[in-house]
């Protein structure tokens, strides 16, 4: 098992060490140096694709409900800032692959795709003949803690979208007491929403679209996602968002040699002078900007980190699978069929070493596994900004 043991603040691995056992229980923008477009969502009206924000802390990231991490979709420029409130990107865009063997052929959903800035992945679990939702958006938006009061009283809690994923127990949407109300923010003692953070949010999408796929001659795994993400506003925890993905497989058929991958596609500022690692031992991949300089800053520029908290864990060990490659490849390289992108993301072993600035991605994968019908595997990813190396290590 990968370890990250030394690495870590203490008051982060207290913080950390909370969070997962409180857990545990219970689309197009075209990217180049010189222009980045708004994303195109042709398929489902917009008000079902949800964009929101972790803001209560020093790392401002966007959320969505269809995969994308990272982005500012309603301009289609970079989206995460820190210090929040400087302007100051770090992230033009991220989001999760999920590759697998399916009937002997190698498919990857995709969550987003740095090429094109755009996401195979739909909000909710279902959708008609016609592709349209069955559903309507209020049972698929990113919910946030934080839109609800701090203490609410038995009479009146929050009203939870009717087939929220964490259903009322007595299946009777009419109802919603204290003893109905969703798992993450449920009433508890005194009426106090639980939480796990300061600010948690919730999103689940799916793959259930064929027509969103990028390669058409490949097939949807079948999968759903849970999307869950957690932030803070304290000196010490103030400067990152963990991100929980709950990965079902909601298909007839045994997902083999998967793999779960972050892809990112950051930007330091300016996109041509970053530079990006990784730190295998501390299942950690990271960016900076080469020269240390962005015009209109005010600060230097930090750094920017994806690290596996909670990764599938290798039946053969009993240990968590951890990092099991980094990959680096740039916008005339960027794999472009399901094949590909698998490739990609089993090249267990290789790490690539970056060699010069560019305006590049990365691709963090963690497996193989098998994923069998309903099962649920799990990854946790803390993004995380810090002054330097050895800060963020």
């Amino acid at each position: 098992m990968k370890r990250h043991s030394q690495w870590w603040l203490f008051l982060l691995i207290l913080v950390t060490a909370v969070f997962i056992i409180s857990i545990g229980s219970s689309q197009a923008a075209t990217k180049n140096s010189k222009q980045k477009t708004q994303l195109f969502k042709p398929t489902f009206p917009d008000n079902m694709f949800d964009l929101r924000y972790h803001d209560v802390g020093q790392l401002y990231l966007p959320i969505t409900n269809y995969g994308i991490h990272g982005h500012e979709v309603s301009t289609g420029t970079a989206g995460t800032i820190w210090p929040r409130g400087s302007g100051q990107a770090y992230i033009f865009g991220g989001g999760i692959w999920i590759g697998a063997i399916k009937d002997g052929n190698r498919f990857v959903s995709v969550g987003y795709n740095p090429n094109s800035g755009t996401s195979e992945l739909v909000p909710g679990f279902e959708y008609d003949d016609t592709h349209n939702y069955a559903f309507d958006s209020e049972r698929v938006r990113v919910l946030m803690s934080t839109d609800y009061p701090a203490r609410i009283e038995e009479e009146n809690l929050p009203d939870w979208p009717s087939g929220y994923y964490h259903p009322d127990p007595d299946g009777d949407p009419e109802t919603n007491d204290a003893d109905t109300v969703a798992t993450w923010a449920e009433a508890g003692e005194g009426y106090r929403p639980v939480t796990v953070s300061v600010q948690d949010s919730y999103a689940w999408f799916s793959d259930a679209d064929q027509t969103y796929k990028f390669d058409q001659g490949a097939q949807t795994l079948g999968i759903q996602i849970i999307q869950q993400g957690y932030s803070w506003n304290y000196f010490f925890n103030q400067n990152f968002v963990f991100l929980t993905y709950d990965i079902i497989n909601a298909s007839d058929e045994p997902l083999l040699d998967t793999y779960l991958a972050v892809v990112v596609d950051p930007d330091v500022g300016e996109a041509e002078d970053d530079m990006v690692g990784f730190d295998e031992i501390r299942n950690l991949g990271y960016t900076y900007d080469d020269d240390g300089r962005e015009a209109g800053w005010s600060t230097a520029p930090g750094y920017l980190g994806y690290v596996f908290l909670e990764s599938p864990v290798d039946p053969a060990t009993g240990e968590q699978l951890g990092l099991s490659a980094f990959r680096i490849f740039t916008l005339d390289v960027d794999p472009g069929t399901d094949v590909e992108r698998y490739e990609v993301m089993s090249d267990n072993g290789t790490f690539d070493v970056d060699s010069s600035p560019e305006d590049k991605r990365f691709c963090m994968p963690t497996g193989p596994f098998t994923l069998n019908p309903g099962d649920t595997a799990r990854v946790v990813v803390g993004v995380i900004c810090a002054r330097d190396l050895e800060a963020l290590q």
